[in-house]
């Protein structure tokens, strides 16, 4: 008897053993940045957008980074340059295997860009884009215009009142706030206006950020500069 006890022992504990990695470690990338986003098919415009601006927690799982002045896991990552964007979304399309879609010199290779993010410098070098590969990259203007309607009619971004989906002059207390804490509009999209400013795949204007001049954070390109990603889909 004791001895059968003793083979059942050895047995379970091998299984236990089998099983002693956490369901995070076992995780593939694309699991764990589900973790961090949620992406969104945008009806007839042949992307899938994040759903949130891109958040410090998942900005740092990428880059091993934080430029952000108010810290926070869930707060929208800021202060980031549209050089530091466009590393970003090609560093995460490596990390799941996607095609990158921005390049330096005809290189997709972040790491051979001669290019490090948040000292202040920019990428030298001719930046070429391929908006068709299925890697991440920031949404055109008008994909992102499309986007903000949310295929309504309403005057904001989902709701005819700015406070009910905004961060605004009169409601943030001068600060970022958690992503996805107000109204989404119709395609399941938040903070598509206020909270942080988002760079647009050219990198010559931002979306989302001083409207009617009621919302706090200005289009300044600087410390309130944030960004979401999109990619081509079928």
């Amino acid at each position: 008897m004791k001895k059968n006890l003793i083979v059942a022992f050895v047995a379970l504990g091998a299984i236990f053993c089998s099983c002693g990695k956490s369901k995070s470690e076992n995780a593939t990338p694309y699991e764990q940045f589900s973790k961090y986003a949620t992406m969104i098919k945008i009806p007839d415009a042949g992307i899938e957008m994040m759903s949130t601006e891109v958040t410090q927690e998942l900005y740092e799982w990428v880059m091993n980074d934080n430029p952000s002045r108010r810290k926070g896991k869930k707060l929208p990552v800021e202060c980031v340059s549209w050089y530091a964007a466009i590393y970003f979304c090609n560093a995460l399309s490596e990390k799941l295997g996607y095609e990158p879609v921005y390049y330096v010199n005809g290189v997709s290779d972040v790491t051979e860009w001669e290019y490090v993010p948040h000292i202040g410098n920019k990428i030298e070098g001719k930046i070429g884009a391929n908006k068709y590969a299925n890697g991440f990259r920031l949404p055109t203007d008008e994909e992102w215009e499309y986007a903000k309607r949310g295929g309504e009619n309403y005057e904001y971004a989902g709701s005819d009142n700015l406070n009910e989906v905004a961060w605004t002059e009169k409601n943030s207390s001068g600060k970022t706030h958690p992503v996805a804490k107000k109204k989404p509009n119709g395609y399941g999209l938040y903070d598509m206006l206020g909270n942080v400013s988002e760079w647009g795949f050219f990198g010559d204007k931002t979306n989302g950020g001083a409207f009617k001049d009621e919302l706090l954070f200005l289009v300044d390109g600087s410390t309130y500069t944030g960004f979401r990603v999109a990619r081509a889909v079928d």
